[in-house]
């Protein structure tokens, strides 16, 4: 599913793409391209539309069993957000949630958080 959304006169791409045929369904979104939507000030907007546009979705696709979305250990603000959304999300839908840490040895600012709510 792609589609986009506008808060005031900013574009915003949102992409919930299936990873396998298991329900595994991967979340991303952006505005104009560009992956850093904190300092913009409408960080908050924009994961209000999010997390509205992740519940129809799910209502609308029984197939969806789990939404797996990732940010940068180095984008502290973002992690905070996506915290919010999967916590938000999972005890809207009942779903479980899950974090990992994923390191990076080789390029440490690669290093990132997956989130993950599953049914």
């Amino acid at each position: 599913m792609k589609t986009s959304f506008n808060i005031g006169n900013k574009k915003y791409n949102f992409n919930l793409d299936s990873r396998d045929n298991k329900g595994t369904f991967e979340v991303e979104f952006d505005l104009a391209g560009r992956k850093d939507i904190t300092g913009t000030g409408d960080a908050v907007k924009v994961i209000r539309t999010v997390y509205n546009g992740l519940l129809n979705a799910v209502n609308q696709n029984k197939d969806i069993k789990r939404i797996e979305f990732s940010s940068l250990k180095s984008e502290q603000s973002r992690v905070k957000l996506y915290t919010t959304l999967m916590n938000s999300v999972a005890k809207k839908l009942g779903w479980e949630t899950d974090v990992w840490e994923s390191n990076n040895f080789i390029a440490p600012e690669k290093s990132s958080y997956d989130f993950e709510i599953t049914k």
